[in-house]
């Protein structure tokens, strides 16, 4: 799962209380999941424009985001806390949000994450790649 899209992503969805307006409520296993990684790169990356943003609870921008997450990505305790995110990212989760937007948001999770778990077993097998990029 690629952290940058995932970090803008949920915080697009939580800034505009997207969570709060769902069909069902996912808060309850989804909530935790995301103040926690909130908190984790406001611990690891203080003086970053992106843990100022969150901690604010500012609008992210998307290039500085990629640019303040990318020396972490391989953080063990970040690594872990990724993997757990990965059951909660799925197209039925995507359907429970009932704006436009937040499906849009969400939408470009599940794309960097299938783009990601595409690379990650094309590297595994040697097998070249190709990366879609997304045009928003």
């Amino acid at each position: 799962m690629k952290l940058d899209s995932l970090l803008w992503g949920l915080a697009k969805i939580v800034e505009n209380g997207e969570l709060k307006k769902t069909k069902e409520n996912i808060l309850d296993e989804a909530s935790p999941k995301i103040q926690e990684l909130f908190g984790l790169i406001q611990r690891k990356l203080p003086q970053t424009k992106t843990a100022k943003s969150l901690a604010a609870r500012q609008s992210l921008d998307r290039m500085q985001v990629a640019i303040d997450v990318e020396p972490i990505e391989k953080d063990p305790e970040l690594v872990k806390l990724l993997a757990e995110f990965q059951p909660l990212i799925t197209k039925e989760l995507r359907d429970k949000f009932e704006t436009e937007a937040a499906k849009a948001w969400f939408e470009n999770i599940l794309l960097s994450h299938e783009q990601f778990n595409n690379r990650s077993q094309a590297n595994q097998f040697n097998v070249p790649h190709v990366t879609l990029t997304n045009r928003y």
